[in-house]
């Protein structure tokens, strides 16, 4: 299980994961740990003609806060499924809820690869297609309420 942190001092954030199932703690920028550690800076609005500066780097900001926040849900969910399945009866039989857990969290994981991927397609100016995959994780991540 991991831990997620977001520090910051009011101009600059820095993204976390404390991983120790990995052998040694590991911390890292965001979700990736292949992107080099960086601080996003947020620049003051009132320095420039147009707020447009401070909405371009507040965009990636939210992303990363978003994608945490639900990769802290798919963590969640794989505790309480793990709970569920636990403590399935002595037979062997799961749990009713089981079920329900393991849709859960195949929704939730469908919607994190789901937004993960739209945004490779926003970054190569896949527009149209960005959208379209984000509409259907958004759909994979609603679907976890209607069970």
């Amino acid at each position: 299980m991991a831990v997620h942190g977001i520090l910051c001092d009011g101009d600059v954030f820095e993204f976390f994961r404390f991983d120790r199932s990995t052998g040694l703690p590991l911390f890292c920028q965001g979700c990736d740990t292949t992107v080099p550690r960086t601080r996003m800076h947020l620049p003051d609005f009132t320095q420039s003609a147009t707020p447009r500066p401070f909405i371009d780097a507040l965009r990636p900001i939210c992303e990363f806060i978003f994608d945490l926040m639900l990769q802290a849900y798919v963590s969640s969910l794989w505790a309480w499924h793990n709970r569920s399945q636990h403590r399935s009866t002595p037979d062997g039989k799961p749990r009713k809820s089981l079920d329900k857990w393991e849709l859960a969290l195949a929704c939730a994981q469908q919607a994190l690869e789901g937004f993960r991927d739209a945004e490779t397609k926003r970054r190569t100016q896949l527009i149209a297609e960005a959208n379209t995959i984000a509409g259907q994780a958004m759909e994979s991540l609603k679907h976890r309420y209607v069970l």
